[in-house]
């Protein structure tokens, strides 16, 4: 055979091989890619679910949960608000403080709420391994439209003189992190066991899953 026309051949043999190179390399990455985008469910973005309001102002809180705050008076509040929520790029968080006297010279009760929307991305399960001494909350309401993203837990064991329900909002949409709502209590200035009989009793469970939901709103 005429040498020229092997090394034509030749030459025509690599072309093809890479050609066929760059199209197999190009349906795997496609076939990995299409698997990853069916992994599991916390790699789906739902867009549904519920998120914190959108409140400034601490008499917005407690105009909220005012039935839970019975007796208590708003005592305290910090907002740090930077950016446009619920539109990234945005930095959200805010703590409102409550007292409590039954004009005893005795005894005072704090309730402290704290809501922060840049938590992570950590799983439910993943909270879970990550909160020893707490217990998940059982609430029918919870995990079910719109709160198909929201979980509850609280203290395994609650006192008068510590006590804490935490309200888990898991994100769904990929620019949002996990979400959060903490209420803590106690009360003061010294814990005893006489002066722990002045103090009010921590709230009941179903109650503070009722007036915490309060500060959610669905996601349209």
């Amino acid at each position: 055979m005429n040498p020229q026309i092997t090394i034509l051949l030749e030459k025509q043999h690599m072309v093809f091989r890479v050609i066929l190179t760059f199209i197999t390399t190009g349906y795997l990455l496609l076939f990995i890619s299409c698997g990853k985008d069916q992994g599991t469910d916390e790699d789906i973005v739902t867009g549904q679910g519920s998120r914190l309001k959108h409140i400034t102002q601490g008499t917005e809180g407690h105009g909220l949960i005012g039935s839970l705050m019975q007796d208590y008076s708003l005592s305290g509040e910090s907002f740090t608000d930077v950016g446009s929520y619920p539109i990234p790029v945005y930095t959200y968080y805010y703590t409102l403080n409550w007292d409590w006297n039954q004009n005893s010279d005795q005894v005072n009760a704090h309730r402290v709420l704290s809501c922060s929307s840049g938590l992570g991305t950590d799983s439910k399960k993943e909270i879970l391994e990550q909160s020893p001494g707490f217990i998940e909350i059982q609430d029918e309401r919870l995990g079910k439209a719109p709160y198909e993203n929201v979980f509850a837990i609280r203290y395994q064991d609650q006192t008068k003189a510590d006590w804490r329900y935490e309200i888990h909002v898991l994100k769904v949409t990929n620019n949002m992190r996990n979400q959060g709502i903490t209420l803590t209590g106690s009360y003061g200035p010294v814990q005893r066991d006489d002066i722990a009989a002045l103090a009010p009793n921590p709230p009941d469970e179903e109650a503070v899953v009722t007036e915490l939901l309060k500060l959610l709103e669905p996601i349209q």
